[in-house]
C-alpha cells in the first residue's frame, strides 16, 4: 500500500497525486522525532536566521526538559550542561577573576552596531540583515546583548581572549559553537568546564542552584514562554513551589546578597 512520505505519523493516508492536505500545527511539529535518537555527535542547525545559535538553546532545553528515555548523553543533554556551565561560571564571576581567570563582558550595543555596520558597504548586507532579525518581537526592550571571552595563554606565554559565549534574549545565556576545555574546574570535583560530562543544574553547587531559584522567584518576567520558559521548565516544580510558598525570597533581600556584574568599561550588566 502507497504511504504519504510526511515527517510526522499524522495526516490522511488517502491522497493521491498532488492532492491538498491540511495544514501543519504544532500538534504535528511536536510529533516530530529525531531520526538520529539525538545521538548525533556534531550540532548543523538550518534554522533561517543569524541567531539560530541562540534558538538552538531554547531547542535543546525543549528536548531535555520532556525526553522520557533516559539518556542523559544526547546532544542536547550536551548543550543544557554547556549551558549551566557558562551560567555558573558569571555565577563565579568575582570568584574566578580574583583567582586570576579573567572573564570579560563586553557590550554589543544593537543600534551603534547596525548603524556602523550598515554605513560601512562592505558590511551593509550583513547589518541590514541583522536588522530585520533583531526586530523580532523577542528583542522587543534589549539595547544590548554581551559576548562572553575567557583570557588564556599562548604557548610563548602572551595572553589572548576565546570567545565562550554570550547573552540571549530566548535563554539568558548561549555558548559559542566551538567553545573549548576551560582550566577551571567545576566545583565539587565534576570535571572541568566544558568538557564531555553531563552535569544538570540539580548535581551543582548548591549556591549556584539558590541564585537560579532565587532569580526565578523575583524575576516572573523570566518564565514566560517568550523569554526563559524553556528554562524556567527545566526547574524542579516542587522545589520552586515551596519556596514561593514560604516566601524565602524577596527582590531586595536577593539583591543584596550579591555583587553587581560588571562589563569590560565597569558598568553594570543588564541582561
Amino acid at each position: 500500500m502507497p504511504k504519504v512520505l510526511r515527517l510526522h505519523d499524522k495526516g490522511k493516508q488517502q491522497i493521491e497525486g498532488w492532492q491538498q492536505s491540511s495544514p501543519i500545527t504544532h500538534i504535528e511539529l511536536n510529533d516530530i522525532t529525531d531520526p538520529t535518537g539525538a545521538k548525533a555527535g556534531k550540532i548543523v542547525t538550518s534554522i533561517p536566521t543569524p541567531f539560530a545559535r541562540m534558538h538552538l538553546f531554547e531547542t535543546a532545553f525543549d528536548f531535555v526538559n520532556t525526553d522520557k528515555s533516559g539518556n542523559r548523553h544526547s546532544i542536547y543533554h550536551e548543550l543544557v550542561s554547556h549551558y549551566w556551565d557558562l551560567f555558573e561560571l558569571i555565577f563565579n564571576y568575582h570568584q574566578y577573576a580574583q583567582a586570576g581567570k579573567k572573564i570579560t563582558l563586553r557590550r554589543w550595543n544593537i543600534d551603534s552596531e547596525l548603524q556602523a555596520l550598515r554605513s560601512n558597504p562592505t558590511t551593509k548586507i550583513l547589518g541590514d540583515t541583522l536588522r530585520l532579525f533583531l526586530n523580532d518581537d523577542r528583542f522587543a526592550g534589549f539595547s544590548d546583548l554581551y559576548l562572553i571571552y575567557y583570557e588564556y595563554h599562548l604557548p610563548n606565554g602572551e595572553a589572548a581572549e576565546r570567545l565562550i559565549g554570550g547573552t540571549s534574549p530566548f535563554t539568558l545565556f548561549f555558548t559559542a559553537p566551538t567553545v573549548q576545555l576551560l582550566d577551571i574546574e567545576r566545583p565539587q570535583a565534576r570535571g572541568h568546564y566544558f568538557d564531555k560530562n553531563i552535569v544538570l543544574l540539580h548535581e551543582r553547587d548548591k549556591a549556584f542552584q539558590d541564585f537560579v531559584y532565587g532569580l526565578f522567584m523575583v524575576k516572573p518576567e523570566l518564565r514566560s514562554k517568550y523569554f526563559c520558559g524553556s528554562i524556567f521548565a527545566n526547574l524542579q516544580t516542587e522545589r520552586f513551589n515551596a519556596m514561593e510558598l514560604r516566601g524565602e525570597v524577596s527582590p531586595p533581600s536577593f539583591e543584596a546578597q550579591y555583587i553587581t556584574l560588571t562589563d569590560a568599561n565597569s558598568n553594570p550588566v543588564l541582561v
